[in-house]
């Protein structure tokens, strides 16, 4: 049904080895076979069709499974019903980087830098340096803890002082003026020296296209078709980035579980997941629960662990196989 159906919004979730992926690829080829793009003239080509993935080790895995449906397809077809093997895919902060090298004034990031990440480790340590002269206090501070903090506080667009019951808060053991002025300390090194971060490109691409209509229906005409994988472990901008992208009717399908949100840590939820078929317009959501990849007794001992989760979707795992081996 997810297949045939043609919503202007889908989320797809499937437990793992439920064939999600594979379900992603085929049903991109069916859009290539019968969607008209967006000028009407033709069908969509897959440069038109963009893929958003969680990570840049996906990219390749959906770059080269699509080449292969593809060319079975054409194998087995006539040469006039030949289809492109492209998609365009790449990770949320690549998308956003590749539009702020084209929209960089708009942006206001003209001859401004994207930091590495030991730019990113040296001025929080001289925050912290200049924070500790500040308050006349010598502050321990644990350097990762304060990073995977202050991403999260942007990623997921809450103050400071709203994260004080977030784990990355708790092992701080500071209070929230102390981050705070830290944070922002941070962010004046930043614009002293001209550079910025990933949660500050996310922030920037989402503020220019919120606000400027021109420049997003510029970037809305380029696609035809998007996807976004694992889409459980989004955080809340990269949502609302993908949110302004489809608002003008730019089909959407999602892939993910929510059962395998791992990234919560990051500013990751499940909850625009679960709530995909309210924040979306003609949403549905479809779920694959057969299990092809574990034997019987491995999907038990998960099935007793999973099943305690209380923000789920209602779906039952379903194996194929019996066995299994568990020590």
């Amino acid at each position: 049904m997810a297949l045939l159906k043609e919503n202007n919004a889908q989320l797809c979730v499937a437990t793992a080895g439920g064939g999600k992926t594979t379900f992603a690829q085929i049903k991109i080829l069916l859009e290539k076979l019968w969607r008209k793009s967006k000028n009407g003239k033709k069908l969509i080509d897959g440069n038109n069709i963009l893929c958003l993935v969680y990570n840049k080790h996906n990219k390749r895995d959906m770059i080269n499974k699509q080449k292969f449906f593809v060319n079975e397809v054409n194998i087995h077809t006539p040469s006039s019903i030949h289809l492109d093997t492209n998609i365009n895919a790449c990770t949320m902060h690549a998308f956003c980087n590749l539009w702020a090298n084209t929209y960089v004034i708009q942006m206001g990031l003209s001859n401004w830098r994207l930091m590495t990440d030991a730019m990113v480790e040296n001025s929080f340590k001289t925050a912290i340096t200049v924070a500790k002269k500040k308050l006349s206090d010598d502050l321990d501070v644990n350097l990762d803890d304060l990073i995977q903090l202050y991403n999260y506080h942007r990623e997921t667009m809450l103050g400071v002082s709203n994260l004080t019951e977030v784990d990355k808060f708790i092992d701080l053991g500071l209070p929230v003026s102390s981050v705070e002025l830290i944070f922002n300390i941070f962010n004046s090194i930043k614009k002293q020296k001209h550079v910025y971060d990933f949660t500050d490109m996310l922030q920037n691409f989402y503020d220019l296209i919120k606000n400027n209509d021109v420049i997003l229906n510029n970037i809305r005409g380029c696609y035809d078709y998007i996807v976004a994988d694992e889409v459980q472990d989004f955080t809340p901008i990269m949502w609302k980035i993908l949110q302004l992208l489809v608002d003008d009717g730019t089909p959407l399908l999602c892939i993910g579980d929510e059962d395998q949100n791992i990234y919560s840590f990051r500013g990751a939820n499940i909850y625009d997941t679960l709530h995909f078929n309210n924040i979306f317009k003609d949403a549905e959501t479809f779920v694959l629960s057969r299990n092809r990849r574990c034997r019987k007794d491995i999907l038990d001992l998960a099935k007793n662990v999973i099943n305690k989760n209380s923000l789920r979707f209602e779906k039952e795992i379903k194996g194929v196989k019996d066995g299994g081996d568990v020590k």
